[in-house]
């Protein structure tokens, strides 16, 4: 929208400027008559709003773009392309270059020196200490569903169309429908193994096939809008990657919790689809939203400033602190990822299962380097702590050299430095053997058309100048373990069949 808002603002003004006489405008003036002129200032007002609001809209864009980059050359749409011309033989960019190795410090050390009380990790407790609270199903199938048509898969990846299908599983929150708590209280600790249990049995505790099965036509080439020309499908093809199946549980595999932050009115939608897909395949999976609701399972946790996304890194203080002092013990790992993540929580297990022991320190995700600067995991893409590097950070985020009382949006970068300033611990290298990435900060489609950029502008080739980019179907390992910017329902469950179900080629 951005860009198009920028050609458009600038576009109309020069055109329009150009046919009321502007490049000639003193001999122009000289020979218009009064009416002429009033008609040429009213046009001149006319159009001065529409200036104005694109100027507006494009400084948003903007300043969005500094706190929250996206790649510089997209393919088609968010996550889609046709991708052609790919480079099958992709090959690293050979206009990245080692930069500077100057020792990586700390750009902002020690904003607020005095320092105030963290959150108080017991404000949400189990209203039984001896029963962890296994809610209610969340809707499967609400009623209402039922009495909506059958329409195309197609249709699933149109917002004004998807809700009114009932097989698309994306309708908003029903009427009148309200969590139930355990006896009255709204503060609580679920079960967070409860969908993991239900898949490895088939069936939900009320003897529903749990994971709900996705349709057939879920396999087709589908876009972004349900259209012809599907980018993830052709880049998740060329990449050969692999779903290792998580079902049935494999002897020796670390066990991982799967966190996600979300707000409540996606609770039926994004969230949804992710209980209904990757969600399952977790050990663990707990939703931290602003609103509960036991049956998803989703927890609101209290934290330091509002509730907005220049916060985000007070709330994740917070989430960090929920999860150590109620699950810090029941896993070996910890994910965290926003909800238009995608996920294939086996191959991180066959990732994890052999880089060590969950009681010494790990830190893995995608890993970036700010020029000069902090190495740190994409937030976007999702990271993990090993269960002793949970510890660690628990531990470290009243420390002065972690920002306790910072507000921003760069929760990854934060938890970064806070890890690297008091233990030396820095990001590991996740590539696989041949140097594909297996954590990916944007949607298949991007990373396999994403070409550098002509001026080496690019933020995405600055952060991984050191080690390079792959092309083409280099970009992604076979074994990859997450995407980013799987934002529609629909979508999630597209890329879910692609890699489960579905036989491609």
């Amino acid at each position: 929208m951005g860009g198009r808002s920028r050609s458009l603002g600038f576009g109309v003004l020069g055109s329009d400027a150009t046919a009321m006489g502007y490049k000639d405008k003193d001999r122009r003036h000289h020979f218009m008559s009064p009416a002429e002129q009033a008609r040429r200032r009213a046009m001149i007002w006319r159009f001065m709003p529409v200036v104005l609001v694109v100027g507006m809209f494009f400084w948003i864009y903007l300043a969005e773009r500094a706190i929250d980059p996206v790649p510089s050359k997209p393919a088609q749409g968010q996550g889609q392309g046709q991708g052609q011309g790919q480079e099958q033989g992709a090959k690293k960019n050979p206009r990245l270059r080692p930069i500077d190795p100057s020792p990586v410090t700390n750009p902002n050390p020690n904003l607020i020196p005095n320092l105030i009380p963290s959150p108080n990790p017991n404000l949400i407790r189990n209203p039984n200490p001896n029963q962890i609270y296994d809610g209610l199903n969340f809707p499967a199938l609400p009623a209402d569903e039922l009495q909506l048509p059958h329409c195309s898969v197609r249709d699933c990846f149109q917002d004004d169309k998807g809700p009114r299908c009932g097989n698309c599983r994306m309708q908003p929150k029903p009427e009148g429908y309200e969590p139930v708590f355990p006896e009255g209280i709204k503060k609580y600790v679920p079960d967070v193994t409860k969908l993991r249990r239900w898949a490895l049995a088939g069936a939900d505790d009320r003897g529903n096939v749990w994971p709900p099965p996705i349709e057939d036509e879920y396999c087709e080439a589908i876009g972004d809008f349900g259209g012809p020309h599907d980018g993830n499908k052709k880049a998740l093809d060329a990449i050969g990657l692999v779903a290792d199946p998580s079902v049935p549980k494999k002897i020796g595999d670390p066990t991982i919790m799967c966190s996600v932050y979300t707000t409540a009115d996606r609770h039926f939608t994004s969230i949804r689809a992710l209980r209904e897909t990757w969600g399952s395949e977790c050990d663990g999976f707990l939703v931290f939203s602003t609103e509960d609701d036991p049956s998803i399972p989703a927890v609101s946790v209290e934290f330091q400033g509002p509730e907005e996304y220049d916060n985000i890194w007070q709330k994740v203080r917070s989430i960090w602190r929920f999860v150590h002092t109620n699950y810090g013990k029941d896993f070996d790992y910890f994910f965290i990822g926003g909800d238009d993540l995608f996920v294939i929580p086996q191959n991180l297990r066959n990732y994890l299962k052999n880089i060590g022991d969950p009681d010494d320190l790990h830190f893995h995700g995608r890993r970036f380097k700010i020029p000069k600067s902090t190495f740190f995991n994409s937030g976007g893409a999702g990271y993990i702590l090993s269960r002793a590097t949970l510890q660690l950070l628990i531990d470290s985020l009243d420390d002065a050299r972690c920002s306790p009382n910072r507000k921003t949006a760069m929760e990854d970068v934060m938890v970064a430095q806070c890890l690297k300033n008091v233990a030396g611990l820095e990001p590991f290298d996740t590539r696989d053997e041949k140097g594909r990435e297996r954590f990916h900060p944007f949607a298949p489609a991007n990373h396999y058309n994403w070409r550098p950029s002509k001026d080496g502008s690019d933020w995405y080739e600055r952060y991984n100048s050191e080690w390079g980019i792959g092309l083409g179907a280099d970009c992604c390992s076979p074994e990859s373990v997450s995407f980013h910017y799987i934002k529609k329902p629909a979508n999630q469950r597209h890329v879910h069949a692609l890699l489960n179900q579905c036989a491609r080629g």
